[in-house]
């Protein structure tokens, strides 16, 4: 997770276990990327909102778990993608 200089919001990958403290502070989740099948390609692909390929994989679970890593890795670089979705 890491927290704008402002202090005012946060970015970080979701997790299901996160689910009672969103309702409990009655937070706002915004997706920053999609997992998709690729049908031309036989593979899953995870895509950022802004367009950007994360991962892909014959695996779904695969992707997945490359798309976090990858979004762990770039946290930062989502409080614009956020942002240009509202």
């Amino acid at each position: 997770m890491v927290i704008a200089p402002d202090g005012e919001k946060f970015v970080g990958v979701y997790n299901d276990h996160m689910q009672p403290l969103l309702e409990a502070l009655d937070m706002k989740v915004s997706r920053v990327s999609d997992v998709v099948y690729d049908h031309d390609k036989n593979e899953w692909n995870a895509v950022r909102k802004d367009g950007k390929l994360l991962a892909c994989s014959k695996n779904r679970s695969e992707c997945v778990r490359k798309e976090v890593e990858e979004l762990n890795d770039t946290l930062v670089d989502l409080f614009d993608i956020v942002e240009n979705q509202h």
